[in-house]
């Protein structure tokens, strides 16, 4: 678990200025995100980690 938040912490500190410099959208309301970040905050399964395996 702890590898898992280092490597998180560490994608993030390399896209920060990336998501600083990006300008707010029309509304001014927000920045660009991620990729797939709009997935979980709207509450879907991104189509990446979708999975049909039956254990």
């Amino acid at each position: 678990m702890c590898f898992l938040d280092h490597l998180f912490a560490q994608q993030w500190r390399f896209n920060f200025k990336d998501f600083k410099d990006s300008k707010p959208d029309q509304n001014g309301l927000g920045r660009r995100l991620p990729g797939g970040a709009w997935n979980y905050y709207a509450g879907t399964i991104p189509s990446f980690c979708q999975s049909n395996k039956v254990w």
